[in-house]
């Protein structure tokens, strides 16, 4: 059996936080969470993003970035 050596990265909450608001991506995305009333579904956040910037979002590329923040916090 191999033992894969796993890689546990410990991250400083103001290198986390400057990077989230150094992206327009990650910036709306925290905000669309933040804002809803509701739980929300990556393809309802894809759509909303979307719409705020102007450009267009899949829902896995969406659901992949808030899997990364997720792991963050």
């Amino acid at each position: 059996m191999v033992c894969r050596k796993v890689r546990r990265v410990q991250y400083e909450p103001h290198l986390v936080v400057s990077k989230v608001l150094n992206s327009d991506l990650l910036r709306t995305l925290v905000h669309v969470v933040y804002s809803a009333k509701l739980l929300v579904s990556a393809g309802q956040i894809a759509r909303e993003v979307s719409r705020l910037l102007g450009r267009e979002y899949s829902a896995s590329y969406v659901s992949v970035h808030l899997r990364r923040l997720d792991g963050v916090w």
